[in-house]
């Protein structure tokens, strides 16, 4: 559908659980990416494990400046999925943010 109004939401995590490197999905969205979802995990052999942003395998400083590089200027939602009650998770995780988005 080649209409405005249609877009999706870039989630980090479901992308890269999926085989899908989030940069790719940059590429690939472009101008069509509504909304980020900030989402981290680590992969292991029978499925993933969520972490605070910045604790998993996504490159975030890379998906930032990818980001940045293509004008993004829709919302940052951090999402978190880990072990650690989730106070302390999304703490870590927008410590870790404010650090690479300040930068």
């Amino acid at each position: 559908i080649d209409s405005p109004s249609l877009g999706i939401t870039l989630d980090t995590s479901n992308f890269f659980v999926n085989g899908v490197d989030p940069l790719k999905a940059i590429d690939i969205f472009n101008d069509r990416i509504y909304h980020t979802h900030l989402k981290d995990s680590i992969l292991t052999p029978e499925s993933y494990i969520g972490t605070s942003v910045g604790e998993g395998n996504i490159d975030f400083p890379s998906v930032i400046k990818k980001l940045n590089s293509i004008g993004y200027s829709g919302e940052y939602c951090v999402e978190y999925e880990g072990t650690e009650a989730p106070e302390i998770g999304l703490s870590k995780s927008m410590n870790y943010l404010r650090e690479i988005i300040l930068d």
